[in-house]
């Protein structure tokens, strides 16, 4: 239990502390590129995440990952009056369950995290509603919290699309919808440490995520 405490809150503090670099890093490029009319903005949102799952090596039984909401933070950056180029973070607190409607078994909480940096299209940059596609990549770290399992952060990819809504200059809002898509290597063990129960289906781990944010523009 000790062990799991420290190592939750060794996570938890690296992640604070990469979101506050990314954040520190962009803001100071934006400094540097607002004399060049460039915009840059903070979003952040919520979001409600579906869809992943494994198999226990076990006993062949099916383990799903629960849908639950999400949050994050997306920071934009102009390179043109169409493209922007992207930093994404995105939490799940979840758990992983076996298939099936009603089941009422934990096997483990989970946690779900995507870093991603990528870019932008946006239609209609000058108009107050201006939909967009993305594209983005980056690691999925997938943290389990039960003694005997370990942490995984695998590469990962992003594609989706939306609309943004600008009240005024400076604030808007954000809806979207994003596929993302974790590589694993087909039908082997994940989360090992000291032993495996848990194995992969397939080489890519596919969730689903719908969020809307604020955003701040400067």
């Amino acid at each position: 239990m000790t062990n799991n405490i420290k190592k939750s809150f060794q996570y938890n503090n690296f992640r604070v502390r990469f979101c506050v670099i990314i954040l520190g890093i962009l803001s100071m490029v934006s400094v540097a590129t607002e004399s060049m009319g460039q915009q840059f903005e903070i979003t952040p949102f919520v979001g409600y995440r579906f869809g992943g799952d494994f198999e226990d090596s076990g006993t062949g039984v099916g383990l799903d990952i629960q849908d639950s909401e999400s949050y994050g933070i997306i920071l934009g950056m102009d390179m043109s009056p169409e493209t922007q180029i992207e930093f994404l973070y995105s939490h799940q607190a979840t758990e992983l369950k076996p298939a099936g409607l009603f089941s009422p078994t934990s096997i483990t909480d989970l946690d779900v995290d995507y870093y991603h940096f990528g870019g932008t299209y946006i239609w209609n940059p000058k108009r107050d509603l201006r939909p967009f596609i993305q594209a983005t990549l980056g690691v999925t770290h997938l943290s389990p919290d039960r003694a005997g399992l370990s942490s995984e952060t695998r590469f990962s990819f992003g594609i989706g699309g939306g609309v943004k809504y600008f009240f005024t200059k400076h604030i808007g809002l954000r809806l979207d919808g994003r596929a993302l898509g974790t590589l694993l290597n087909s039908n082997s063990a994940i989360f090992c440490s000291g032993g495996c129960t848990i194995s992969v289906q397939g080489s890519t781990l596919w969730q689903f995520e719908g969020g809307l944010g604020v955003i701040f523009a400067f």
